[in-house]
Order: structure tokens, then sequence, then C-alpha cells
């Protein structure tokens, strides 16, 4: 089984050991000049939709790109941002991936004669079937093994929650609403259960797309 790695060293890329939250905050220091900017706030304050963005769509990226080389797309011509829909369709995927056990991982990734080991959902395996390995060593890493895997959980719920169906994101007193709602609901979910997946959970209770507004559903 890959490690990061590894995957990084196959495609010939040198493994450089800084995190996403730290290329954002390279960015924002390249882009925006010190002292007091609008623009700044506006972009910090789009700093967790901006990264859960990032996250789904690094594994396609050329050479597993930095957050810069997102931003660069971005803002390319061309470029389509994804639906609602569709978001939440990665979503899916990525709760998937990170939901399952490390036998079951190991299992799905590298078959062995003999697994005794709990099996995988004929629907979990639907959802992770086409992801390549690039996408199954990085989702599970950000949603599901990594240190902040439960707050990119929440992070993701929250970006999908934010969706307008007719497109765009809720902002000002609603957004905040609506984040400050969902913060509150994984707080008392992770209390029940630390290591239970927010996302997979929310997912199933917002019809697997999460899109909309924060409703009575969960």
């Amino acid at each position: 089984m890959a490690t990061m790695e590894e995957l990084f060293s196959s495609a010939g890329i040198p493994w450089v050991e800084l995190t996403p939250r730290q290329q954002f905050q390279a960015y924002a220091t390249q882009q925006f000049r010190p002292g007091p900017s609008p623009a700044r706030e506006a972009f910090w304050g789009m700093q967790s939709p901006l990264m859960q963005q990032y996250y789904l769509a690094q594994p396609s990226l050329t050479d597993y790109g930095s957050f810069s080389d997102y931003m660069t797309q971005l803002g390319g011509t061309g470029y389509q941002r994804p639906t609602a829909s569709q978001l939440g369709n990665q979503a899916q995927r990525a709760a998937a991936i990170a939901g399952l056990t490390p036998g079951q991982f190991a299992e799905y990734v590298d078959p062995r004669a003999g697994y005794a080991g709990p099996a995988i959902s004929a629907y979990d395996r639907s959802l992770i079937e086409d992801l390549t390995p690039a996408e199954q060593l990085m989702y599970r890493q950000t949603y599901g093994t990594g240190q902040e895997a439960a707050q990119n959980q929440l992070a993701l719920a929250n970006l999908l929650a934010l969706q307008r169906t007719q497109g765009g994101m809720y902002g000002g007193q609603y957004g905040a609403a609506v984040t400050r709602a969902l913060g509150e609901l994984s707080q008392q979910f992770q209390a029940r259960d630390p290591n239970a997946n927010f996302l997979d959970w929310y997912l199933e209770r917002t019809g697997g797309t999460g899109a909309g507004g924060f409703t009575q559903q969960v």
C-alpha cells in the first residue's frame, strides 16, 4: 500500500512537508500587502471553503499541485466551478474512503487471500471504486486519518450546507448562523462518539448532497 511520499515519488515530484494551510498563508502573503485591506480580509474569510475545494480538487491537479496552482486554475479561462451536486458527490466519495477501517482500506487497495475482517458495503464500494490512487490516499488522509480529519469533515459539511441550490453560497447572517449551528451539532456528535465520521453522518441526513442550507433534516 503506497504512502503519500511514495505517491509523489512515483510521479517524480519532490515530497515537500508544507501543509495546505501553510500554502494558503504563503499565497495570501504574496497576493496582499501588509496593512488593512478589505480584499485581504475577504480572502481570509473564504479560507475554509477554498481549502475544502482545494482538497477535493488536488488529486486531479497536474503533479498534485499546490494551493497556488489551484488558485491559478480557479482564475483561468474555461474553468467551471463544481456545482452543489458535484460537490456533494465528491464529498460522498471522500466520506466513504475515509470511513473504512484500516483493515478494510488495506484489503481494498491490496486484496489478499484469507482476509477475515468486515466487508466493505456494496454502497461504499460503489462510491469508491472509481477513485484514483491519489484520491484514495489524499481523501483518506484529509477526512479520515490526518490530524485535522474531524475539522475537515466539519468544514466540508459546512461548505455543502452553504451551497445555494441555484448556485453560489449563502453568506451574511444566514451563512454565519448555518456555520454556527453545524459547529454546535458537530461538538455534540463528537462528544457522543469521538471516532465517528461527522461528514458521513451529515450526508446521510441531507439526501447525499448537504446543499441548500441547514435544515431540520439533520
